[in-house]
């Protein structure tokens, strides 16, 4: 193809640039001047592209005889990445910001201007809070704080807040708290307590009693929320006689128990290991919501107070929200299971949306259940069933050694029974280890 003929074509329309890329990616772009390059991948970036892994290889291959030109690629390449997130290893995320900063700085700094830096760090922060890299989301976001002219939203913030907590990373969150502080950017009570609460989740009085002193003296008035934040964290650390006392305080200001505070005592509860005052508390409040409903299920069944938690499992199930709750659902299959509830057991599986009874963890529920009160054909045609999904479930070989230990192991290997469920488990292991089963 001449590059007269190429040229054309780049500048067509958006549905032949992907033909063009595909059949001469490589071999035309070497052939190209540099600002065609540029052009080239400024069109790329454009149009959805099903091509990833060539997209990359001719990136890799470019020869770039400008910094600037090579900035330009790897600023559209982490935006292409951005585009494909769910696809993209976190490696090669890295590898494009990284050389970009690299390039940036060489060139001095600020290349694209305030407005497209802000745009893409809000891209890549959001990305990474869902790839959960915290290494890389805290050299992102600490570079963002870093460059002139980028605003992250409050919004966003959160997110990564939320974000290095989940990962239990809290000396990022303790960093931004003090970061927001010190900027005076946390306006109000609930600004505050979002950072207060994921300390005194953490039990860590010392820091959580600091924050509200710190709100006090921005000039905030401290209300409920506060309060709250304070009940929860004397709970988590166990210090009973401030809870107490911070709990009289709470009533004699007249403050509403919402179910904020509804959660502390609980968690309170716990530690003194005192199961009936949980009971009670949790009998007690009015919006008994999913969250709530799980942390007392998970405190019952840690105490092995079974009994307990199956009566709140039963008087719940029918809550469409806890229905929809996979973590709900699992608490309540493994109860049935170990009450041997078997009515119980099968009508509430069979009440649930269709991708949680397909979801890998629910179903090795249902498998375990049918194997153990001896239900093996009903579990191999389950099974059967359930490989027809494959493609979504990334750990078969888990699911294929529940099925050999609970119902093949279990058969006369001379039975029909035995044949099918062992071809499935074949099926199974093999497809795990990237080879193909022919039937």
């Amino acid at each position: 193809m001449s590059n007269r003929l190429y040229f054309s074509l780049v500048n067509s329309s958006k549905r032949t640039l992907p033909l063009v890329f595909k059949r001469n990616s490589a071999t035309i772009l070497h052939e190209l001047p540099v600002a065609e390059k540029v052009n080239y991948f400024q069109r790329l970036s454009a149009i959805p592209l099903e091509d990833k892994a060539a997209f990359l290889r001719v990136t890799k291959e470019a020869n770039f005889r400008n910094n600037k030109h090579e900035l330009e690629v790897y600023h559209l390449l982490t935006k292409f990445h951005c585009q494909h997130w769910q696809t993209a290893p976190v490696s090669e995320i890295r590898d494009a910001y990284v050389n970009m900063i690299k390039l940036d700085l060489s060139s001095g700094g600020n290349t694209f201007g305030n407005n497209e830096w802000n745009q893409l760090y809000h891209r890549l922060l959001h990305v990474l809070t869902l790839k959960g890299d915290v290494n890389l989301l805290g050299v992102v976001y600490e570079d963002s704080q870093k460059r002139q002219g980028v605003e992250i939203s409050k919004e966003l913030k959160h997110k990564v807040a939320n974000a290095f907590y989940a990962a239990d990373a809290m000396f990022d969150v303790i960093e931004m708290y003090q970061a927001e502080r010190e900027a005076t950017r946390l306006k109000t009570e609930q600004d505050f307590t979002f950072y207060l609460d994921k300390f005194a989740s953490k039990g860590n009085v010392l820091l959580t009693e600091e924050g509200i002193r710190d709100m006090m003296r921005a000039g905030i008035q401290q209300t409920a929320d506060g309060h709250a934040t304070l009940l929860k964290v004397y709970a988590m650390a166990g210090n009973k006689s401030k809870f107490e006392d911070c709990l009289e305080e709470y009533k004699n200001k007249g403050y509403r128990f919402n179910n904020y505070v509804y959660t502390a005592y609980i968690h309170y509860a716990n530690k003194i290991y005192d199961y009936s005052l949980m009971m009670s508390v949790f009998k007690e409040c009015q919006e008994k919501t999913v969250e709530l409903t799980k942390i007392v299920l998970t405190y019952l069944i840690e105490a092995e107070k079974n009994e307990e938690a199956w009566k709140i499992c039963q008087s719940t199930c029918e809550n469409e929200n806890m229905a929809r709750d996979k973590e709900f659902v699992l608490i309540y299959l493994k109860l049935s299971r170990k009450h041997k509830v078997v009515k119980s057991f099968e009508s509430f599986y069979n009440s649930l949306d269709e991708n949680l009874r397909k979801d890998q963890d629910v179903f090795e529920q249902r498998l375990e259940f049918l194997a153990e009160f001896e239900k093996y054909k009903e579990a191999i045609l389950a099974y059967e069933d359930f490989l027809k999904n494959y493609k979504t479930i990334e750990n078969q070989k888990r699911t294929a050694m529940i099925m050999k230990q609970s119902v093949i192991d279990k058969l006369s290997p001379e039975s029909d029974d035995y044949n099918l469920a062992y071809k499935l488990y074949l099926r199974a292991h093999l497809f795990q280890n990237n080879f193909i089963y022919f039937k």
